[in-house]
């Protein structure tokens, strides 16, 4: 009776030991699991939460209107380059920025001979970005304002 009971044990335990544990395995991801054995499908890359299609608002960006659309997509496959097209309403140029964890930071012509810049730097907090923005276009006077934009 003891050797079945110990025999019963050694089954189930072999089978829970084959099951390896689901997490994310790429060590690249916000949400890496070093113990994980199997891939799980839910990795967070640091830019995907930035990337998409959002509603913004402005203060202080001298605009017609204080309501804009703006495109997140990926730059290229170094995981926290980004695109930016139409930020504020303002910039009518497609702007690269980088991702590091939750902050975005522009920096877009800063060096440009006409003095035409961008640059900027957020935080985003669930589906919301703050920006405060930095620009002269056009050889006007430099501009400050704040961006929010929630996906």
């Amino acid at each position: 009776m003891k050797l079945a009971y110990i025999f019963g044990l050694l089954i189930i335990f072999s089978f829970l030991s084959c099951n390896p544990k689901p997490g994310c395995t790429d060590f690249r991801a916000e949400n890496y699991d070093p113990s994980a054995e199997k891939d799980n499908g839910e990795c967070v890359l640091q830019r995907e939460k930035f990337l998409g299609a959002y509603i913004g608002t402005s203060a202080g960006c001298n605009l017609i209107s204080a309501e804009y659309e703006t495109t997140i997509r990926e730059a290229n496959d170094n995981l926290t380059d980004v695109i930016i097209e139409n930020l504020g309403g303002v910039v009518q140029k497609d702007l690269r920025a980088t991702i590091s964890g939750n902050n975005i930071t522009i920096d877009e012509n800063k060096n440009a001979p006409d003095g035409e810049y961008v640059n900027g730097t957020g935080i985003i907090i669930g589906n919301l970005i703050n920006i405060e923005l930095r620009y002269r276009i056009g050889g006007g006077i430099t501009t400050i304002c704040q961006l929010e934009m929630q996906k």
